[in-house]
This record gives structure tokens, sequence and C-alpha cells, in this order.
């Protein structure tokens, strides 16, 4: 009886720490102007930098990931730091200009479930 308790909690707590969020792709179309991505080929590499606002709604930024290839299966995955410049919050990083696969940046505001904003990196 205290493996079938112990189950079924675990289950519970599993399903209520999960979020799915369908609106992903509204938020990326009613949010995705507020972002401003520029690319600048330099010594061979690029320089990626974005603006991102503070906040969405009433909702403060909370992180930024990088996404390489494509989102569901990255390729390469990493979670980025922002920075203050002059009042603008910023997020850098550099790539091979060789590299033909897409790169995503997923803005993440709110606690919780919150939303999350997907921009593409257009290199060109």
């Amino acid at each position: 009886m205290r493996a079938i308790f112990a189950l079924c909690f675990f289950s519970c707590f599993a399903n209520s720490t999960t979020c799915f969020h369908t609106e992903a792709q509204e938020w990326n179309k009613k949010y995705g102007s507020l972002f401003k991505v520029e690319t600048t080929l330099n010594s061979g590499a690029y320089d990626v930098i974005a603006e991102l606002p503070k906040s969405i709604d009433g909702q403060r930024f909370d992180s930024v990931s990088l996404f390489v290839s494509n989102l569901e299966q990255p390729t390469f995955f990493a979670t980025l730091s922002t920075y203050e410049d002059d009042g603008v919050t910023k997020v850098w990083f550099v790539t091979d200009n060789k590299s033909s696969q897409q790169h995503y940046l997923s803005f993440s505001y709110g606690t919780g479930c919150g939303m999350s904003v997907t921009v593409e990196v257009d290199f060109e």
C-alpha cells in the first residue's frame, strides 16, 4: 500500500511541475519584434548581440538560452548571461561563420511556467 501511495504521489508531483505551452507560436508572433538581434562578421566569426526587454506584460526577464540546429534536438544548447549597456539589457555570443546550422535564442519571462519567446538568428 505504501508503494502505491508513493508512486501516486510521485506521479502527481511530476505532472504538477511540467509546463506545456500551446501559446508559444502566438508569443513569438506577438512579442518577437521586441527583440533586436544584430550579427556582424568579424575576423572569420559572427558576433551576435541581442537586445531584450526587461519585462513583457508585467513578467520580468528570467533567462536566455541558445539552441543550435533545431529546438527539439539541438546539437548545442547553452544558457547565456546578460549584461547592461547604457540601460539596455543585452546578450552576446560568437559563432563560426562556416556553420550552416540555424541558431535560436529563447527568452524566458516570469516565474514558474511564465512565457518564452524564441527568435531565429539571421546571419544574412
